[in-house]
């Protein structure tokens, strides 16, 4: 609902019951109150280099939540409470907003680059925890860009890193716990310097993580879903390159969907070690 309003609109209140129930923002605020949108809490948001589904990385300006001023001179937050009082204007916002797929497109403005940081996702580096004496070996995930600069309590610098451990799990470092082993095929995609996979496994999925893949339309039905006998035959003609099995909500199926690689040489041995795999022969 707040990428279709403008300041200025009147919308009304409309609180989901579960929510009065605990919460108490809205207790005296009742459905059918009558509200003028008067701003937004804007926002930067971070696209990283990896699991961005194609997008350009980097910051972004984005709208965040819509801000109502109320007849008694209280300014609440809209959330998800409210709705246009024209309803007609906001199905026609709903509708122009959205792409031919139906999907709402939420409208982003790109401010620049990823702030610099000293290491990268994927980056292999050693970490000695504050007051530990261990060097724990591990590989850098996740980097929490919006909160570089914030300060604990004490003013000791965010742990805005998040490093995997080769067993699994994940833990939180500041930069000055860390040090640098082996830079990552990310940081050398981007330095121009050569990559190296353990296998063809490791390569499909460093490829399938920075969004150098498509998933790829079923034309039985022109979704995404996919039985598995439709995907493998679109495999063995040269639609798809692979495919990803997840789980669906509450455990009731498994979701098919296929993918093909734009690095089509890639995306030729991907295909063909899928299907001898499956013990399909072309």
């Amino acid at each position: 609902m707040n990428e279709l309003l403008q300041v200025g609109d009147r919308v009304v209140f409309q609180v989901d019951p579960e929510r009065r129930r605990w919460s108490g923002d809205y207790a005296d605020i009742p459905d059918g109150t009558v509200g003028v949108v008067c701003g937004f809490d804007d926002g930067v948001i971070y696209r990283p280099r990896v699991q961005s589904f194609g997008r350009e990385t980097g910051a972004y300006y984005r709208r965040g939540g819509s801000r109502i001023w109320l007849p008694d001179g209280r300014i609440v937050s809209g959330e998800h409470n409210i709705n246009m009082v024209d309803r007609e204007e906001e199905r026609r916002r709903d509708a122009a907003m959205r792409s031919v797929s139906g999907v709402l497109v939420i409208p982003e403005i790109r401010l620049g680059d990823l702030p610099p940081t000293l290491f990268w996702e994927q980056d292999k580096v050693s970490v000695q925890m504050l007051g530990e004496n261990i060097l724990e070996t591990m590989t850098v995930g996740r980097i929490d860009y919006g909160n570089m600069y914030k300060r604990r309590m004490d003013g000791s610098p965010w742990p805005f890193y998040d490093l995997n451990y080769a067993t699994g799990g994940s833990t939180a470092a500041e930069e000055s716990w860390i040090t640098l082993i082996e830079r990552g095929n990310l940081w050398k995609l981007h330095h121009n310097e050569p990559l190296k996979f353990a296998n063809l496994k490791e390569e499909a999925d460093f490829f399938s993580e920075i969004g150098e893949v498509e998933e790829v339309r079923n034309p039985a039905n022109e979704l995404y879903s996919w039985r598995k006998n439709e995907v493998v035959e679109a495999i063995k003609t040269g639609l798809a390159h692979g495919f990803f099995v997840t789980d669906e909500l509450f455990g009731v199926g498994h979701y098919v969907s296929a993918k093909r690689f734009k690095n089509e040489e890639l995306g030729a041995r991907v295909a063909k070690a899928t299907l001898e795999g499956l013990g399909v022969t072309v």
